[in-house]
């Protein structure tokens, strides 16, 4: 199933073409990628706030300063939406200044320098990585979080060798249960499934 990205931006003649590159950019990894634009009609903010909730990460382009942007990227924050942000402005407010922000320009070398960062991060949000925000740092984190925390770089590591080594037990049951009864594959696979989530949360947290 292909991921959601929306994309937060003012709506200038100036970044038409951008969103263009921004839909086939999100489209080569996988990415399904709309604006407030394409939303139906009703209380926009209302299906700002609930496009926003609904998707796998979201793109705020933060040129011209528009106050729109800045209030859905705030939005998007506190949600704990993973948020990319891009800009052709060389400054920018001094809270957003202090996170990762990919500065482009209107050229065809910004344009590259754009894609090949864009690309980098989707695939980083595809592969269970996390992108952090002032607002995600602040709140409290979960009990399962905590305990993840606590665990040193090797401890994970050998966590991880550990459900790897489960899972090649499960697949290996799997096979010889598939021979003799297939639909009683179905539990093994949920248990997979399961160890496979597990480990993405541990990676996350590396």
């Amino acid at each position: 199933m292909r991921k959601k990205c929306f994309v937060i931006m003012p709506f200038r003649t100036e970044l038409s073409n951008l969103y263009n590159k921004l839909i086939s950019i999100c489209n080569s990894v996988d990415f399904d990628c709309y604006n407030s634009n394409e939303i139906a009609v009703g209380s926009i903010t209302k299906n700002i706030f609930e496009e926003i909730f609904n998707a796998d990460a979201v793109i705020a382009d933060l040129t011209f300063s528009n106050p729109n942007v800045y209030y859905e990227l705030a939005i998007s924050h506190c949600i704990g939406r993973k948020t990319i942000l891009i800009t052709q402005e060389e400054k920018i407010p001094f809270d957003i200044g202090q996170e990762y922000v990919i500065k482009y320009s209107n050229t065809l070398e910004g344009g590259m320098i754009l894609e090949e960062e864009l690309k980098r991060l989707l695939t980083h949000i595809l592969n269970g990585g996390i992108i952090d925000n002032p607002a995600q740092m602040f709140l409290p984190k979960s009990r399962e979080e905590k305990k993840l925390d606590r665990l040193s770089d090797l401890s994970k590591e050998i966590l991880i060798a550990l459900i790897e080594s489960r899972k090649m037990e499960i697949e290996i049951v799997a096979e010889t249960a598939f021979l003799l009864k297939p639909n009683s594959v179905n539990n093994l696979k949920q248990d997979l499934d399961k160890l496979n989530k597990l480990i993405k949360k541990i990676k996350k947290h590396n």
